[in-house]
């Protein structure tokens, strides 16, 4: 007789994702398909682009904070959304994204659902213009 033995296997899925997202010009309204792809968890990182209205690709990368870490905050501050630079929580993720090409450099600061993976944020270009961040 065969005594059996339950083997357990512990399965821990990595959330990969990827994200339409929308770049929204403060000044002129101009709009820009993003997207952003990778591993969606605190700690995260992964692909950011965009399309510029003339039709050229700007790539970077993004990653997420684990609550803690510093300087994070400056530009989502002059995005109109100072109060939520300082809130914690532990189903929100904080994180930065930059991209270059076609002449421009973009730095972005967002927030978003741990388990969403929605959010939104602000960004700002080497040419002075400000976006707001959505996907």
């Amino acid at each position: 007789m065969f005594k059996r033995k339950a083997v357990l296997f512990l399965l821990v899925p990595i959330a990969l994702f990827a994200a339409k997202a929308r770049l929204y010009n403060q000044k002129t309204g101009e709009d820009l398909d993003a997207k952003f792809s990778g591993k969606w968890v605190a700690g995260g990182h992964g692909k950011f682009e965009f399309i510029t209205a003339s039709g050229e690709k700007v790539t970077g990368e993004w990653s997420a904070d684990r609550p803690g870490d510093y300087g994070w905050g400056t530009i989502y501050e002059t995005g109109g959304s100072a109060t939520l630079s300082t809130t914690r929580s532990s189903t929100t993720i904080r994180g930065k994204a930059v991209a270059s090409g076609a002449g421009r450099f973009v730095r972005c600061e967002f927030v978003a659902g741990r388990f969403s993976g929605h959010g939104s944020g602000t960004c700002e270009d080497n040419n002075g213009s400000s976006y707001d961040l959505t996907f």
